[in-house]
C-alpha cells in the first residue's frame, strides 16, 4: 500500500474498543491512540477505566450482552476498526461457566453484528487454549482442537463464527491464539497469572504460592511483543492472510524453569500447591509453530524468557 493511502487509511480511522480495561486491552488502546489518534479511538469496558489512562482518552461504560446499547453506541460512532477483547478469562470460566458463555459467545454475536453492518475490519483475541490434551504439544496453524475448559470450547466457537463471517458477509475478521501472557502490570485473574504475582508476592513479601505442578509446561510470551505482533497482524495486507487465526509465537516453559529464572533476580521461597489451575494449563500446548505467522506478515518474538524475566524485574524495581 502507498504511503499516502496509508496515511489517509490511519487519519480516516474511528476504532472502538471492547474489553478495554484489562491487562492487554490497556496496552493495546495506548498503541492503536499512538497510531491513529486519540480523537480516532473510543475505549469502552464494562468497568471504570484505570486511573493510568491518558487523560484525553475517550470513554463509554459498555456491556457486551446489552444489545441494544451497542447498536446505539455503534450507530453512533460508526467504527471502521474494532477490537474486541471483552471476555471471561480461563480461570473463572471454569468457576462460572454460564457466565462464560453469555459473554464469550452471545457478546461476541453482537460485536460480530456489528463488523457487518459497518463492514468493520475487526480483531478478536482467541486463545492457546483453543487446543487441547489431542492437539500436538507444539501446535501449528491447522491443528486439531478438542478443548476441555469452557474458555477454550468458547474460543474454538469465536474462530469458527469469524470465518463463518469473513465467507458469507466479507467480513474482515482476524484474530490470533494468545499464548501466556505476562508483563510488570497488575496481575489479571488467568488460569497462569502467578507468572506476574510470584513477582508481586516476592517482591513485597518474599513468600509466593504457585498454583501449578514444577513441571507443568506453558507457552510464554511477553506482553510487549503481543503488542507488536498484534499491531503488525492489524496492519498487514488482507491478499497476503492465508488464515483468519494465527497462532502466535511463544517461549516454551515448564513453571520451574521460569521461577528459577525470577528466583536469579529475587529472594524469596516459592511453594508449589498445585490446585484446580494445574490441570487447565495442563490440557495447554507446551511451545507453538508460528511459522506460518512468519511467513504472511513476519511474526516473531523479541523476549525470550531470560530477557522478559530481566525486563520484569528491572521495570517493578525501578516503580518502588
Amino acid at each position: 500500500m502507498a504511503l499516502k493511502a496509508v496515511l489517509r487509511k490511519f487519519s480516516s480511522a474511528r476504532v472502538i474498543f471492547t474489553g478495554a480495561a484489562g491487562q492487554i486491552g490497556s496496552k493495546l488502546l495506548t498503541r492503536a491512540q499512538q497510531t491513529y489518534g486519540i480523537e480516532n479511538v473510543l475505549a469502552t469496558d464494562l468497568k471504570q477505566p484505570p486511573s493510568g489512562w491518558e487523560k484525553n482518552t475517550r470513554f463509554e461504560q459498555l456491556d457486551v450482552l446489552n444489545n441494544s446499547r451497542i447498536e446505539e453506541l455503534f450507530s453512533s460512532y460508526r467504527p471502521t476498526i474494532i477490537y474486541h477483547l471483552a471476555s471471561t478469562l480461563s480461570a473463572p470460566s471454569e468457576l462460572n461457566p454460564q457466565l462464560a458463555l453469555k459473554v464469550n459467545i452471545q457478546g461476541l454475536h453482537n460485536i460480530l453484528e456489528q463488523a457487518r453492518i459497518h463492514n468493520s475490519q475487526i480483531f478478536v483475541a482467541s486463545s492457546l487454549a483453543a487446543f487441547g490434551s489431542s492437539t500436538p504439544k507444539i501446535p501449528g496453524n491447522l491443528e486439531i482442537q478438542r478443548p476441555s475448559t469452557i474458555y477454550g470450547i468458547t474460543k474454538v466457537h469465536l474462530e469458527l463464527i469469524g470465518e463463518y463471517y469473513n465467507m458469507k458477509h466479507g467480513v474482515d475478521f482476524r484474530s490470533l491464539r494468545i499464548p501466556v501472557i505476562t508483563s510488570e502490570g497488575a496481575p489479571g485473574g488467568g488460569s497462569a497469572a502467578f507468572t506476574v504475582t510470584m513477582f508481586y508476592d516476592l517482591l513485597s513479601t518474599g513468600k509466593t504460592i504457585i498454583p501449578v505442578s514444577p513441571d507443568t509446561k506453558m507457552p510464554l510470551m511477553y506482553l510487549d511483543d503481543l503488542i507488536d505482533g498484534v499491531s503488525q497482524f492489524m496492519q498487514a495486507p488482507n491478499e497476503r492472510l492465508t488464515a483468519r487465526t494465527y497462532t502466535m509465537a511463544s517461549c516454551g516453559v515448564s513453571a520451574s524453569d521460569y521461577c528459577n529464572e525470577v528466583l536469579r533476580w529475587t529472594n524469596g521461597e516459592v511453594e508449589y500447591k498445585p490446585d484446580y489451575r494445574d490441570p487447565i494449563v495442563k490440557s495447554w500446548p507446551d511451545g507453538t509453530d508460528w511459522s506460518a505467522a512468519e511467513r504472511d506478515w513476519g511474526h516473531r518474538l523479541k523476549f525470550d524468557m531470560k530477557k522478559m524475566v530481566k525486563t520484569m524485574y528491572e521495570k517493578l524495581t525501578n516503580k518502588k
